[in-house]
């Protein structure tokens, strides 16, 4: 017998639901030794243009999922994934090296809408209470935990209840064509997450807006991590590349990097990332945020944790372009423009942070000053603002080919910190160089 191309969802229909009919399709599949199904558009088990899925879809090893011009919602009252790995949802199962799920794509033809549907009251504050589940990992549109080779390609994923989409130990994985559509109803609407242990990842063109970080990776040894972390595998998060992000944060960071407690992350180039927002949307607080003095379990980051980070071609209005904190090492950002009301180009917010080669530059800082009511610019003195701000910071760093609006203040450093400025130009600034008896700023 002929093996199939794939196997249609409409073509085992099962009363128990829509899950159980993809469900269905997915065991065919695997016997035909085809392993790909195609969702389309129309379900026939219910004569409607929806799935709506009580439980969720999981993918076994060698497996394509076609979406075909279909929406796939979380059902009313479901505290599960939409489409996660098999067995993405038992701790026990996915932390066992033995258990790799390998080679699995969801793929997206025309317009596909992932959708969390309405929202089922399970929050950050509500988690084992109510008898609610104790993980708010259910709540993911997608969830993929110890799994090796990820292609996911053309999704629309709207109204998310929690983060749209989570990793823990995934390596050699591609993203692309990934659109968020998130109205921050509920906390914490990341869109795309990377947690420990994930590695050789390729993210492309990422649009819309999220509630939250549209991008993070975070390397830390909470109690969701560790529940899930694979035995005998690295915490890092290295070799990422991060391609054409052109999105809305709401409040929150475009890009964000975080590690603590051991872990480490190095090799992350990101290049091209449009900030979206407008004067009708929320400001984002961060364009690129890399490091916290917060979120530490055992220890906080120490140098070399965060390192060989590159970004370039970053425009944003976020109230500070790019922000570190605690301890960031052969960093360089270039290309970087803000605009709108951004008041910090560049700054540090954690005492006794440890800078080794970090280089700034082709820098444009655009800012608006506060006004007048009658629209006279404010006074001079009046300015404020930021263009690299360095508080009580160690090491070094670089800033060459900038160009700032007026501002209050042009480079401020104290702690130990050498600064070499090479080619600043401003149009107005107050206090051009502040810096204290233990630091330095070279003029080359």
């Amino acid at each position: 017998m002929q093996m199939e191309k794939y196997i249609n969802a409409n073509d085992t229909i099962c009363t128990e639901g829509d899950h159980e009919t993809i469900r269905a399709a997915i065991r065919r599949a695997c016997e035909d030794g085809c392993r790909a199904v195609k969702i389309p558009r129309y379900n026939k088990r219910t004569g409607e243009n929806r799935w709506s899925l009580m439980h969720a879809i999981e993918l076994p090893h060698d497996f394509t999922l076609l979406l075909d011009n279909c929406y796939m919602e979380q059902a009313k009252g479901s505290y599960e994934n939409l489409i996660m790995n098999e067995h993405a949802d038992d701790p026990e199962w996915v932390r066992d090296p033995e258990h790799c799920v390998k080679n699995i794509k969801v793929i997206g033809e025309g317009h596909v809408i992932l959708s969390g549907g309405e929202h089922n009251h399970l929050l950050e504050k509500t988690v084992r209470h109510y008898h609610l589940p104790d993980s708010m990992y259910v709540q993911c549109i997608l969830q993929f935990m110890n799994v090796d080779g990820l292609e996911v390609r053309n999704l629309h994923l709207k109204d998310q209840r929690w983060w749209a989409i989570v990793h823990e130990c995934v390596c050699n994985a591609v993203y692309k064509n990934i659109y968020f559509e998130a109205i921050p109803h509920v906390p914490n609407l990341d869109g795309f997450d990377l947690r420990i242990g994930c590695h050789d990842f390729l993210l492309e063109n990422f649009t819309g807006r999220t509630g939250d970080d549209v991008v993070a990776f975070t390397a830390l040894n909470g109690k969701n991590e560790m529940a899930r972390k694979v035995a005998g595998h690295s915490g890092d998060i290295h070799d990422v590349k991060v391609r054409n992000i052109k999105a809305a944060s709401h409040n929150c960071n475009l890009i964000r990097l975080l590690n603590h407690d051991g872990n480490r992350e190095y090799n992350i180039d990101i290049d091209t990332v449009m900030d979206s927002s407008d004067r009708n949307s929320f400001q984002p607080r961060l364009g690129i945020g890399i490091g916290s003095p917060f979120y530490f379990h055992d220890q906080p980051g120490k140098p070399g944790d965060t390192a060989k980070i590159t970004v370039k071609n970053v425009y944003t209005r976020a109230t500070s372009a790019v922000r570190l904190a605690h301890v960031c090492a052969d960093a360089e950002f270039s290309n970087i423009h803000s605009f709108g009301q951004c008041r910090n180009f560049f700054d540090t917010v954690s005492d006794g942070m440890v800078l080794e080669n970090v280089t700034l530059s082709h820098l444009y800082f655009g800012t608006e000053q506060p006004k007048y009511p009658h629209g006279e610019t404010v006074e001079r003195e009046k300015y404020k603002g930021y263009f690299v701000n360095l508080p009580n910071v160690k090491g070094d760093m670089s800033i060459s080919h900038a160009e700032t609006d007026p501002v209050g203040t042009g480079v401020s450093v104290s702690g130990g910190v050498r600064v070499h400025l090479e080619d600043i130009r401003s149009e107005d600034i107050v206090n051009r160089i502040v810096c204290d008896e233990t630091s330095e700023v070279v003029w080359e």
